[in-house]
């Protein structure tokens, strides 16, 4: 079985299955909990039920077969806990689906034409507006480009920083910046494509805790990303070694403000960016070679019999989340 960390405890599940009956298991690290608390200063470090989670999130991690997880910070993180789980430890990112997902002219767009989107020039950040999001940052740029009629700023989504965001830019009286619920899933791929720039963002501190795979889509659509994290991110070296965007400190708003600026004045070099998205997409995160890598892992444990490559009977993996 493989189980995954929505909700957070749920690997503890297979860890009390394996002390119990020795069934082997295979752990998949969306987030760190409880090391996310933390950092939100949800609960002090110091807490029992901190203290608690942390004493069985070893336990659980070194019975594992396999620990999967969705990048090298998010490995360095787990290894600072459990050095020993190294050999059993594997990086899979998230995918996505470019089939689904791809870049849709203007004119063949109805999330722009409904949402009045065709002659702007659109900054779009679409999902959780949470805790671990720095949007701060966004709303700065904004603030710097709120004389520039062309440029809108689209935040599609909802969550916990939603509120105070929406009351910010009223009191700032900001009027390029827009705010959408949560799409339908049969939208998605055209308030993806809408983007003339996506915003995928983390704030300080939560690095390698979460992994923002909304970046994923984004790059499917074929959408250059501005990146708005700490230093030395995931995010920060794939903008940066495939040239799919750019990188920005937290708090740089007014960087963030002059690319967004320098990118829509210069239509040809958004287009090469866009073009390695999506070339990006194909290549690397595509589900048939996730899929790929997902099944290199689960067949080291699967019985001898799945492995015949002359058997029709295929294996049946179970996946709890």
């Amino acid at each position: 079985m493989m189980y995954t960390t929505e909700p957070p405890y749920l690997p503890f599940l297979g860890y009390a299955l394996n002390a119990l009956f020795g069934t082997p298991y295979i752990v998949l690290l969306y987030d760190l909990y409880p090391d996310v608390l933390v950092q939100l200063k949800v609960l002090p470090e110091e807490h029992p039920l901190i203290r608690l989670w942390k004493h069985l999130n070893s336990l659980m991690l070194r019975r594992a077969s396999e620990i999967i997880v969705l990048s090298q910070q998010m490995a360095d993180r787990v290894l600072l806990l459990t050095p020993d789980v190294s050999p059993r430890l594997s990086i899979i990112p998230s995918w996505s689906d470019p089939e689904a997902i791809q870049p849709i002219p203007r004119n063949e767009n109805w999330f722009v034409q409904r949402h009045g989107l065709t002659e702007s020039f659109n900054v779009v950040y679409s999902g959780n507006q949470g805790r671990c999001h720095d949007l701060i940052t966004v709303i700065g740029a904004a603030l710097f480009l709120k004389e520039d009629p062309n440029i809108r700023f689209v935040f599609i989504g909802q969550g916990p920083q939603n509120s105070v965001l929406v009351k910010l830019v009223r009191d700032l009286n900001l009027s390029n910046i827009i705010f959408l619920p949560y799409q339908e899933l049969e939208a998605l791929p055209y308030s993806l494509a809408a983007a003339d720039v996506a915003v995928v963002s983390l704030s300080v501190g939560t690095e390698g805790l979460v992994a923002p795979c909304k970046v994923y889509g984004h790059l499917a659509a074929g959408t250059p990303i501005a990146a708005v994290t700490p230093f030395g991110s995931h995010l920060q070296q794939l903008v940066e070694s495939e040239g799919c965007g750019q990188w920005f400190a937290n708090g740089d708003s007014r960087g963030l403000a002059a690319w967004i600026s320098h990118l829509r004045d210069n239509p040809k070099e958004q287009s090469a960016m866009g073009r390695a998205s999506r070339r990006f997409s194909l290549e690397e995160t595509h589900p048939d070679k996730i899929c790929s890598d997902y099944l290199e892992i689960l067949g080291k444990h699967l019985p001898t019999i799945y492995k015949n490559p002359g058997l029709t009977k295929q294996p049946h993996l179970s996946i709890v989340q």
